[in-house]
């Protein structure tokens, strides 16, 4: 049985909850209200626009109201929640907006620091604390591939300089971004030319990166003759380290006759650049290797 201080937490969540939707709910009823008065105004052709919009808004909290009810449900398993969400087609980060979770300006996991809803959390253990599973989350990587901890695809290529030399950079592949980025520091010690722009891009928890700059940048493979141009986004930072912890790997069954295209994809190190969907599936190709249940895809 969960103890005493925890239900406690439960219930002051639960009605902090509860006191959000019912603010949600007046705003909503006085949104209706001022539209009403705006229509019987308006021209045909405006109301055109205005009904659209009334449309998606009045979908997209419907379906936030409905989940956070069911999520409330404490017999409610987490497989029944994660179904719940792909049937009303919302993020699973913020259980609202209709876009990816990779986007979601919401925070993430309190649990385990992962990009879905604590509420979709999978549960470690019906007697663990939220304590031991964030323990289990931060040492899981080295003890076990499969769960909590996901991998991402990472290369090391050849980009060139101003004056045509090659380097190396290490690069991510991000098939849920459209843009590409490059951090700063890697176009200034390139000394490649950058172009002027003035956009903002909203990223986790609300946080703005004001872009000033683009630059186009060249690629190369390691391995073979494949190359590609890109333009890139230029940010001070794109992620962290990855992976963030140093994955052992002396246990898996590597094949010798393949060259990686990051031979320490399993060992932290800063991201130089993120290749964004574009280009995504030209560089993962044909040739899929699975090294098994629960193993990384090569």
């Amino acid at each position: 049985m969960p103890e005493t201080t925890e239900i406690r937490e439960l219930t002051r969540k639960r009605g902090t909850l509860q006191n959000r939707l019912d603010k949600l709910e007046i705003i909503y009823n006085e949104f209706e209200g001022i539209q009403l008065e705006i229509e019987s105004l308006s021209p045909d052709d405006v109301l055109e626009g205005h009904y659209k919009e009334r449309d998606e808004f009045t979908d997209k909290y419907n379906k936030y109201y409905a989940i956070t009810k069911k999520m409330l449900n404490a017999n409610l398993s987490i497989d029944d929640r994660i179904a719940k969400v792909s049937e009303l087609n919302l993020c699973k980060n913020c259980l609202c907006s209709v876009h990816k979770s990779t986007w979601c300006k919401a925070g993430s996991c309190k649990v385990c620091k992962q990009k879905h809803n604590k509420l979709l959390h999978p549960t470690v253990s019906g007697k663990k604390s939220v304590e031991e599973a964030e323990s289990f989350a931060s040492s899981y990587v080295s003890n076990d591939v499969e769960g909590l901890y996901v991998m991402l695809s990472t290369v090391c290529a050849y980009i060139y300089d101003k004056a045509g030399n090659a380097h190396i950079c290490n690069c991510l592949l991000d098939n849920g971004s459209q843009p590409n980025f490059v951090t700063s520091n890697l176009v200034r010690n390139l000394e490649l030319d950058e172009i002027p722009v003035n956009i903002s891009i909203n990223g986790v928890s609300n946080v703005i990166a004001n872009v000033r700059s683009k630059c186009n940048v060249r690629l190369a493979s390691m391995h073979n003759n494949f190359n590609l141009k890109l333009s890139c986004y230029v940010l001070p930072t794109i992620t962290g380290c990855l992976p963030n912890v140093e994955v052992k790997i002396s246990d898996w069954k590597l094949p010798d006759n393949v060259s990686l295209a990051d031979p320490k994809f399993n060992i932290p190190k800063q991201i130089d650049l993120l290749i964004g969907a574009s280009h995504f599936w030209r560089i993962v190709r044909a040739g899929i290797i699975h090294l098994g249940k629960g193993m990384p895809v090569l």
